[in-house]
């Protein structure tokens, strides 16, 4: 019997760099051990960090919480990047 492994698409993507964003808050620089930046949901939807992390066969808000929650990214940011998404919709 063979044993399955999982690997969180959040962990495996978070490596990959996006080459830049002028949504991303400080450019980048100082967010610790990890290319990912906090980024707007319509920047991430265009960068290579995009995934269907629930594995639905969508790709949407869900999904980018679920990005943005695996690379630890602060309330602050959230709101300050996606006024239209609050917050309590998604981590409350």
């Amino acid at each position: 019997m063979n044993k399955r492994t999982f690997i969180a698409p959040y962990i495996v993507l978070s490596g990959i760099s996006s080459g830049g964003d002028d949504n991303v808050i400080g450019g980048g620089t100082g967010q610790g051990g990890s290319d990912a930046v906090p980024c707007s949901y319509e920047a991430w939807l265009e960068s290579v960090w995009k995934a269907d992390l629930f594995l639905d066969g969508q790709i949407n808000e869900d999904d980018y919480a679920m990005w943005w929650e695996g690379n630890g990214f602060s309330q602050e940011d959230w709101e300050l990047l996606n006024p239209d998404l609050p917050w309590d919709d998604y981590f409350g």
